[in-house]
């Protein structure tokens, strides 16, 4: 049997095993090589180590390693974008570990995920903990300026929450001088600082700056998310479709994709391509079916088929907006209108048969009197 085939009949037997010795089980003599590619999992092999097994979805590959030594399942279960497994495991390696470096160094890891999840504040009580736990080690050496720089960028949030637009471009300033690598996050926050001054013009052109060239691509994406709301506001709808789209196509897997494409099809509404508009709100009903935003998504659909007089099928759409158990009260009651509006107009559908009142007989100034006594008594 050869190495692929003995591999992968010990992973079928052992579906659950996440991380583990390459020496653990038989294959035959394989040579030295950094990465194995495979349908369903990938081997990292390092000359003269065991080497690890990572397993995930179909098509996930990882960037070259350096050195895996000291990695463990924790930092598996991260680069397998498993958050949630992730921090439960670097929790648990903190209480199994035996000396305050291995502590704090878990600590760190801990809040380094929670991080990756958006939980900055929690993210900060991690990193807090660790200074106060572990002063004497090496670790918190290290992190103190890091501390220092968070708990500036948080200041510098505040700030922004409390309106104080200038102080907290000039907060942000600072962190991106103490720590390069907030670079381009913090060009972002000075995009909103700008905007919340006014100075729309030139938060518009650092946006674009960032979208296209920044080096984080979470900066990207969030300079094209608020790229799309400004020029949808400014009616510029072409363009604004184009960003909502791409970021839609950024963040396949995100809440925020359902809701970038939903604005995408009101943008498509709002510069009268129904055609359009049809087609990306059935793409949020269709790739993201249990969305919170789906109803809204239906409601566009449904009056884009009104406008194109389709009126049999947007009584259809807006029976199934109706009955979303997701639809917001205000949109159940919209969508019920507007399938009356539908019914109504499937009612007085009927032929027009133009006439001339001369073939009656009449002129048209009669028909113009009689008519303007409708309604008199």
């Amino acid at each position: 049997m050869s190495f692929i085939e003995s591999f992968n009949a010990f992973f079928h037997q052992n579906p659950t095993h996440i991380f583990m010795s390459v020496a653990s089980f038989p294959f035959e003599s394989l040579s030295t090589c950094d990465s194995i590619s495979m349908k369903m999992y990938w081997v990292v092999l390092l000359p003269g180590n065991p080497g690890l097994v990572l397993t995930g979805k179909p098509g996930r590959s990882f960037s070259r390693p350096g050195s895996l030594k000291g990695k463990g399942r924790g930092w598996v279960l991260d680069r397998l974008g498993r958050r949630d497994e992730a921090l439960e495991a670097f929790k648990r390696a903190g209480e199994l570990a035996t000396d305050d470096e291995a502590k704090a160094r878990e600590g760190v890891a801990v809040g380094d995920v929670l991080q990756e999840m958006g939980q900055e504040d929690r993210a900060m009580d991690s990193y807090r903990k660790v200074l106060a736990d572990f002063p004497k080690t090496e670790v918190s050496r290290n992190l103190a300026r890091i501390v220092a720089v968070r708990e500036l960028e948080t200041k510098g949030r505040d700030l922004y929450r409390n309106f104080r637009f200038a102080e907290a471009a000039a907060a942000f300033e600072e962190v991106a001088k103490a720590d390069a690598a907030r670079r381009p996050m913090m060009d972002f926050f000075k995009v909103l600082c700008l905007y919340g001054q006014g100075h729309d013009d030139e938060a518009c052109a650092l946006a674009k700056k960032l979208e296209t060239d920044s080096p984080e691509p979470a900066v990207r994406m969030r300079a094209t998310l608020w790229l799309a709301k400004l020029l949808y506001n400014r009616r510029e709808y072409k363009e604004a479709i184009r960003l909502f789209t791409s970021y839609s196509d950024g963040q396949a897997d995100g809440e925020s994709a359902a809701e970038a494409l939903l604005w995408a099809s009101r943008a498509a509404f709002a510069d009268n391509d129904f055609a359009g508009a049809i087609q990306l709100s059935t793409r949020v009903a269709e790739r993201y079916p249990e969305s919170k935003f789906r109803p809204g998504a239906l409601l566009v659909q449904g009056e884009a088929l009104l406008e194109q007089a389709r009126f049999d099928e947007a009584v259809l759409v807006f029976e199934r907006a109706a009955a979303s158990e997701d639809a917001a009260p205000e949109d159940r009651v919209r969508a019920q209108l507007q399938k009356a509006d539908a019914l109504y107009e499937i009612e007085w559908a009927v032929p027009y048969l133009p006439v001339d009142p001369k073939d009656l007989g009449r002129s048209y100034e009669a028909v113009i009197r009689v008519n303007s006594q409708s309604g008199k008594g």
